[in-house]
């Protein structure tokens, strides 16, 4: 367990660790967010061949295959991260092809053109499970690094950056941002509130919850003399305050600026507040005294209230990305369109990220700049790709290994009801909450720098089963915490 050191000490010891990180490369980033997604699909093509959902092995097996990948990757293989997601991909296609060979030789044809024209003329309907699964997917993978990144077991370059640099932890708050706007009212065109005034009420009502986990978290952290990062938001401010902000001031905005401008208005904010960051960035940085000392509210929090102006044009995007998604659509073939969307996007926004980043200014999160405006942006739609991408695939694949008396509906319910990433998004703040909770606690009770990386996995895997047993316990049982 290590040299037993005084409070104090080891909470300095604690918050050094954390400290001029320097993070990874964006490739490596990018395997890492993948990894998730290389799970789901082949849980979703493994449970083609499962004729019965009831069966508790079958949720356990459901679990493991979607936590175990990137558990390993983060931990005790993340030197095999690429090899890990090639593995899970590699299964995939293979499962796909072994699918589809058997069909073409059942119906004694090579008549493969057919068969495309026969998947894209397939019924896939307004069902998004593509866009549930990516809010999942950034539910486990925050709950996996909240905790892991306590342990010396998880390398240094997966964690927050201090000031430039790409980290594993550094798209948390950059993909929740864009996920909680894709499915906002103003992107799905349910907003009724025309009066910025009634918008501001019905904003500052449903972003409550986030308000008084962002005071407690405060509260707690101060009382309990808990170890924090200050430069990362500053000493009031956090992440659930962020978001609560973003949700309030975006919601008043849209009040006034047709949804439609969504997008308009990301690119002017994201590039005024650039221009601004040009006098900003030594201030927000090192304060007023350029020696970073925290003197009012303002230069206490510098950090997390500015970067709110980041993250609103991230916001505005992923309200435009939304608004896109939700457009009807029935077939494969139209969905196969919003993929090839999603795919130009993307590299569009990392050829200009490359641009933006070299000419104007290196990524970070600290400041929430145009490159990582840019970054999460690119991302986001690089995950969506993915994820659709999986979707169109198990629902061809589906067509040809129908499920015995089984209609597709009927697939995709029996699928739901034992889906761990379901589950997570049915129940997404207590899940956060509940993860953040459990790991206050472990590092209250135990040193886990300390701990020697075997035994820190087996303390990280029993964590978020915890967490996932509750949280699939209360899906199956279709109680939801969700009350404002």
């Amino acid at each position: 367990m290590g040299v037993p050191v005084s409070n104090v000490s080891y909470k300095q010891i604690h918050e050094e660790f954390m400290t001029g990180l320097n993070g990874t490369s964006l490739v490596e980033v990018s395997v890492l967010t993948l990894i998730p997604v290389g799970s789901t699909l082949v849980r979703d093509l493994f449970c083609l061949f499962v004729s019965d959902f009831t069966q508790p092995w079958l949720i356990m097996l459901n679990m493991f295959i979607i936590i175990a990948p990137l558990l390993l990757s983060i931990t005790i293989l993340n030197f095999t991260d690429f090899t890990i997601l090639v593995s899970l991909f590699t299964i995939a296609t293979g499962m796909f092809a072994l699918i589809v060979t058997r069909h073409i030789q059942s119906k004694n044809t090579h008549r493969y053109w057919s068969l495309v024209k026969q998947f894209l003329n397939l019924e896939m309907g307004n069902r998004r499970p593509f866009l549930s699964y990516l809010r999942g997917q950034t539910l486990l993978g925050t709950a996996l690094t909240i905790l892991a990144v306590d342990f010396t077991v998880f390398p240094r370059r997966f964690a927050k950056t201090e000031i430039y640099g790409t980290g594993l932890m550094d798209t948390g708050v950059g993909l929740f941002v864009v996920l909680n706007a894709v499915v906002s009212p103003e992107a799905r065109g349910k907003t009724s509130c025309k009066s910025p005034v009634l918008a501001m009420v019905q904003a500052v009502k449903s972003s409550m919850p986030l308000v008084v986990i962002g005071a407690l978290r405060l509260l707690a952290v101060k009382k309990t003399d808990y170890q924090e990062h200050v430069s990362e938001y500053g000493v009031h401010w956090n992440f659930f305050l962020t978001l609560a902000a973003v949700k309030v001031i975006s919601t008043v905005i849209l009040s006034v600026f047709p949804v439609q401008l969504s997008g308009i208005l990301s690119i002017m904010i994201a590039a005024g507040y650039q221009y601004s960051l040009t006098s900003l960035t030594t201030y927000i940085l090192h304060g007023a005294d350029g020696r970073g000392t925290r003197v009012g509210l303002l230069d206490a929090n510098r950090e997390g209230l500015f970067s709110c102006i980041g993250y609103l044009a991230i916001y505005f995007a992923g309200v435009e990305i939304g608004r896109y998604i939700f457009r009807k659509r029935h077939s494969v073939r139209e969905w196969v369109l919003v993929l090839s969307v999603f795919i130009t996007m993307s590299l569009l926004l990392w050829m200009a990220l490359g641009i933006v980043s070299y000419a104007v200014q290196p990524i970070s999160r600290r400041l929430a700049n145009a490159p990582y405006f840019l970054w999460m942006i690119a991302l986001s739609f690089q995950l969506l790709a993915v994820n659709l991408a999986g979707d169109i695939t198990v629902t061809c694949i589906q067509s040809l290994h129908p499920r015995e008396g089984c209609e597709n509906k009927k697939f995709a319910d029996d699928l739901s009801s034992t889906c761990l990433l379901s589950a997570m998004n049915y129940n997404g703040l207590l899940y956060f909450l509940a993860a953040n909770l459990l790991t206050g606690l472990v590092n209250m009770s135990i040193q886990t720098l300390y701990i020697p990386p075997s035994l820190a996995v087996t303390i990280i895997s029993a964590y978020i089963s915890i967490l996932s047993g509750l949280i699939m316990l209360l899906y199956r049982r279709k109680i939801s915490t969700r009350f404002w």
